[in-house]
Formats: structure tokens, C-alpha cells, sequence
């Protein structure tokens, strides 16, 4: 929310741009699927992050953590995936600002305010590591007298999908005293279409964005209650709904006065409230078949509703799903902070739909950017403890110089589904942290040296040196390897001039490589124009093709002259096939070579 939304961020210190062509062949890579499936022992890894002390929600004693398992899977490029699991055993799921098996849905019209598209498909498989999505169609809606229209609250239910989009203004890139924003205000919900055809064909809802379903309007950025609504997912079909109706979670905001800018956006708000309706096609576009949560029951008054749970400031775009095993409500809920940078994510559990909410998990700066988080209740285990946690992430690597990474590592503009187990005081939280770099100096002595690959150097001005402590690293600077990692000990390293590097000139290495290898390439890791940064999302079919994205190695070397230590260096891979090649980084900066491998060697 999104990857066009980094069409126009020239204005910035660095280029996050995501231009449309290449997300297009971005898009094209295919799904990284990582890991298998477990022993019955699992040794999950923990996201150390507690709340912020003003969190107003316990802890949870029943559910006292969660923790991400090795599994994970991601398809597409697109964002915005909300299934929900049909009475056919299949799941139905919008999609939007991404391609689709060469499909393309874009819904922000920043020209005409008339052709903001919304995507839909269906999601065949039972294994979240083995979906195919098939049936991708785009649906085209006015946003006028907003800006943009985007998917929000998806249900099919005996047979009918309900598809809701909401609005947003304020400007897609909108800069606010030195700090840019994405969308920063939320329009009003505008009713649902619907298909009785598994998505074939629509009706459109009578509704629009000048008359909305629940009649709230947010012309200067006005605060809205019911702006991006969510069907609670009771599973198959709405099998476990307690009365037959459809529940509905919102986040917004009733307060607007002496606000900050973008408090009340697609991903910042207040509070989450609660509605709910008999789903037929008669009642689903009227405002009077609608109940309201007041705070100790219903109500058909849409203004004596009041939220199920509040965090000023805190509680941006929400999901709620019910846990059948555990008779639990899980609500997944992101805190978009600025609406660009990094997010937080956090999961509540109640015992009942309208609460009391406790704490199970606060996930600090999840993605780095993730969003749109929600549990598929098709992916829920028999005992309720192990679930697959749905998002998008990262649809920025930069924001208003801030570098964004991908924490996990399999976080990236596409639907992400990664496997979780949720512990209790009879299964408690492994150890293990995410977060936490592995320190090799703790076990030097138990780690092979990575094999050595055969090359010969091609260019003049470019000179090779074994990888050991002591070793310079730059043919103009006196910086050497104070420590390096065991993994790379021994392995034949390039020097070139750093000055050159740092100032954005162009540094081509000629090689001639024996077999098919993988260049070793560290990165400083600090936000500095003289050094080198990770490929962006503009460059990433590029970078994908050899590999280079993801560091294999992190915090390798202590690198530094007589007065100065360098920062730390990641270490990231790039494949180059056998004979002659060269090697030019994209980007202006200085960066290290630490060697050549095989490109069949095993750097895990």
C-alpha cells in the first residue's frame, strides 16, 4: 500500500521507487519456499520484543507467546490478501496495486478518480507451501470525490462472495514537516459488491464514495469509525459464527481534535470497533439490517457505537479470526506509525468476541513493513496451536532515509504466509531469537571454511588478497580485517580503491572463472552515501536473477585502520556463470569482496 505508491518518492534522499515495469518482472520470480515440515519438538524462534509500556492489554495467561517456525511461503506480487475459506474447500481472496499471473490491478487513479481496479482470485490447495491461485479477474470502480479504492472486508458464503472497498485521500506521497506520508487519510467504507458466481461476474453495491453504506465522510481527513472493515473468519462456510451472523472488525478514530498528521490512515488509528449483519444480498448494502456494538450490546444507532479495544495512536488496520481447538478470538492488529516506514504488529486474544483483549505477541518493526496480517482459519491445526500468519510486506526498502529490511528474511511485496506456533505454560516460548544475529565468534572453532572457488582476475588496478586477519581490504586505505568470520578464512579476496567507490565511480572487475561461482560481497551496514546499499525493488529482477538480495552471512568481519572502525558488513551472494564476466554493483559506494566460492556450495 503500496508498491505504486513509490512511483512518485523522487523528492526523497534515496530512490525507493518501485517502478511499475520492473515490479512487473519482479513479480515473475518465483515463490521462495523455505523449510520442511517439523519434528513434533518444535525449536521455534522468538521475536524479543516486549509492548510499549503505555500498552493497555495484559498479558495473556492462557496464550503466553508465539513463535515463527522455519515454514514459510510467498506468491505473487501483489498485496492485499484477505481468503475466506468457501463451503467448496477453496478460498476466495481479493488482491490489488500488483500483478497476478500477468494480471495487473492498480486502485489508485490519480488522474480521473473513475478506474481504480481491485483484483480477485481463488486459492486452490490445502498446504500453505503448495497454493495455486487461478481465476484472477480485476474489477474497475470511481474513488471520486477520494483518490484511491481498495479492498477491505471478503466473504463468500453459501455461494455469494461479498467484496468491500473502502476510500483514501490526502495524497499518495504527501510530505508533512519533513516527514512523507503514504495515504495518510482514511476515507469512508463504501459498501460491497457481490458475485453469485465465485467471482465470474459482480453486481456492483449501490453504494458509492459520495453516499457510503454507514454515511461517514472525511473530506479535509476527518476522523472515520467504520473506514476499512474486516469479516471476523469463522472458518468454512462461517461455520463457527455463534448466531448465523457476520461479524465485522474496523479500525478508526473518533477524535480528530489537535491531532498528528495522519493519525486515522489505512494503517493508524484509535480503536477497533465491532458491526455485524445477516449476510443475504438483500441486507448487505443497507444500513438499517446493521447492528452496532455499544459497548455492552446492540444497537442499530450507528452513533452510540463505541470500540471492543483502544490504543491511542496504536491500533491501525485489523483482522480477527476465531480459533475453533482453542475457543479463542485472535486479533491480528498493525501500527503504521508514520504510514511509510517500519510497522508494528501485535496479536490479542479474548474469550469473547467483543473482549476483554489480551496481549500474546508484540512483534516490534514485523517485515520490516508488514501489513495486512491476518490467520486463514483453513491453515488452523487440530490442536489450535500451530497457524499460518497471512501479510504483505515491505513495499518500501527505503523511507525518508531509512533503510527498510526484511525481518524474516522471507518478507516481501507478495502475499507472505509464514507457519507459527502459539505456547502456553504447558508449551512455553523456545529460547531461540529471531532477531538476535548468531554470534560465529562463540564457536569459531567448529566452522569450516567455505571452498574456495578458481578464477583468474582480468583488470588492471584491481588486486587479489587471501581473506585473514590483518589482510588489507582497499588498494588506498589502510583499513585491514581486524576479525573475520571462520566461513570465509583462507578464501582469495579483490582490493580496489575505495576512494574511487566511494565518490560513485564506476568499479567494472573482469574474471575468469573455472566453474559457476558466487561472488562475496560485504556491505557496511549504516545508511552513509559513501557506502554501498542493498539493491533496491527498482533493481530487483536484476538482483533476484544472481541471488544477491538477502545477506547469507551477517556481521563477517571487524574491519578498521589505526583511529577507525569501519561499520559492520552483511555478506551477500551473487551468482556468475563459468568463463568471462563482470562484475559491476548497482548503486554509488564503497563495499568489500571477500572472495568467490562455487556456486554450489552450501553457505548456509
Amino acid at each position: 500500500m503500496k508498491r505504486e505508491t513509490m512511483k512518485r518518492l523522487d523528492c526523497l534522499p534515496r530512490r525507493i521507487l518501485a517502478a511499475t515495469r520492473l515490479l512487473a518482472a519482479a513479480c515473475l520470480l518465483r515463490a521462495l519456499v523455505a523449510g520442511s515440515r517439523g519434528a513434533e519438538k518444535h525449536e521455534g524462534l522468538v521475536w524479543k520484543s516486549p509492548p510499549p509500556e503505555d500498552c493497555p492489554f495484559p498479558a495473556s495467561k492462557e496464550l503466553t507467546g508465539m513463535s515463527l517456525t522455519p515454514r514459510h511461503a510467498e506468491y505473487t506480487g501483489a498485496d492485499t490478501w484477505y481468503p475466506s475459506w468457501a463451503a467448496d474447500g477453496h478460498m476466495y481472496t481479493p488482491f490489488t496495486d500488483g500483478v497476478v499471473n500477468g494480471l495487473r490491478s492498480d486502485s489508485a487513479d490519480n488522474r480521473t478518480y473513475k478506474k481504480a481496479t481491485t483484483g480477485q482470485a481463488k486459492v486452490i490447495g490445502n498446504d500453505p507451501m503448495k497454493l495455486e491461485i487461478v481465476d484472477q479477474t480485476i474489477y474497475t470502480s470511481g474513488a471520486a470525490p477520494y483518490q484511491s479504492r481498495y479492498p477491505c472486508g471478503s466473504l463468500v458464503h453459501n455461494g455469494v462472495w461479498y467484496y468491500g472497498t473502502y476510500c483514501l485521500h490526502g495524497g499518495q506521497v504527501t510530505k508533512h514537516e519533513g516527514t512523507t506520508y503514504n495515504w495518510p487519510w482514511l476515507g469512508p467504507f463504501v459498501g460491497f459488491r457481490y458475485s453469485t458466481g465465485l467471482g465470474k461476474t459482480w453486481t456492483q453495491t449501490p453504494c458509492t464514495p459520495a453516499k457510503p453504506l454507514f454515511d461517514e465522510h472525511s473530506p479535509n481527513g476527518e476522523p472515520i469509525r467504520i473506514g476499512a472493515p474486516h469479516f471476523v473468519d469463522f472458518g468454512k462456510n462461517m461455520e463457527h459464527s455463534p448466531d448465523g451472523k457476520a461479524y465485522l472488525v474496523a479500525h478508526g478514530a473518533s477524535d480528530g481534535k489537535d491531532r498528528r498528521f495522519g493519525y486515522n490512515s489505512w494503517i493508524t488509528g484509535d480503536e477497533i470497533c465491532l458491526i455485524r449483519v445477516t449476510p443475504t444480498i438483500e441486507n448487505i448494502n443497507d444500513p438499517s439490517k446493521y447492528e452496532f456494538f455499544d459497548g455492552t450490546g446492540w444497537t442499530s444507532d450507528f452513533d452510540k457505537i463505541r470500540p471492543i479495544a483502544k490504543w491511542r495512536d496504536k491500533m491501525g488496520c485489523v483482522t480477527m479470526t476465531y480459533n475453533a481447538p482453542l475457543k479463542k478470538y485472535l486479533m491480528c492488529v498493525t501500527d503504521g506509525m508514520t504510514t511509510g516506514r517500519r510497522f508494528n504488529t501485535y496479536i490479542l486474544e479474548a474469550d469473547r468476541i467483543t473482549g476483554p483483549f489480551k496481549m500474546v505477541k508484540y512483534l516490534k518493526h514485523f517485515g520490516e513493513q508488514g501489513y495486512f496480517v491476518n490467520f486463514p482459519s483453513k491453515f488452523i491445526s487440530d490442536d489450535g496451536l500451530t497457524l499460518w500468519l497471512s501479510y504483505s510486506g515491505n513495499f518500501a526498502t527505503s523511507w525518508d532515509g531509512h533503510r527498510i529490511r526484511k525481518n524474516p528474511p522471507s518478507s516481501r511485496y507478495a502475499w507472505c504466509l509464514h507457519e507459527v506456533k502459539l505456547h502456553t505454560p504447558d508449551n512455553p516460548m523456545p529460547g531461540a531469537s529471531l532477531r538476535e544475529i548468531p554470534d560465529w565468534r562463540a564457536k569459531r572453532d567448529k566452522i569450516k571454511p567455505w571452498p574456495a572457488a578458481e578464477f583468474k582476475l582480468l583488470t588492471p588496478g584491481v588486486e587479489t588478497y587471501e581473506v585473514k586477519k590483518g589482510a588489507r581490504v582497499f588498494t588506498d586505505r589502510d583499513y585491514v580485517l581486524n576479525d573475520i568470520a571462520p566461513h570465509l578464512a583462507g578464501l582469495t579476496g579483490l582490493r580496489f580503491s575505495h576512494g574511487t567507490a566511494r565518490k560513485g565511480g564506476a568499479i567494472k572487475i573482469d574474471f575468469e572463472a573455472s566453474e559457476p561461482v558466487k561472488v562475496l560481497v560485504g556491505y557496511f551496514q549504516e545508511e552513509r552515501d559513501i557506502w554501498l546499499q542493498v539493491p533496491a525493488l527498482e533493481h530487483v529482477a536484476h538482483a533476484n536473477d544472481r541471488g544477491g538480495i538477502d545477506p547469507v552471512l551477517e556481521d563477517v568481519a571487524d574491519i578498521g585502520g589505526a583511529k577507525l572502525k569501519l561499520p559492520k558488513v552483511n555478506v551477500h551472494a551473487f551468482k556468475y556463470d563459468k568463463g568471462r564476466q563482470t562484475l559491476e554493483m548497482i548503486g554509488r559506494g564503497s563495499y568489500v569482496i571477500l572472495g568467490m566460492v562455487p556456486a554450489g556450495a552450501d553457505l548456509r
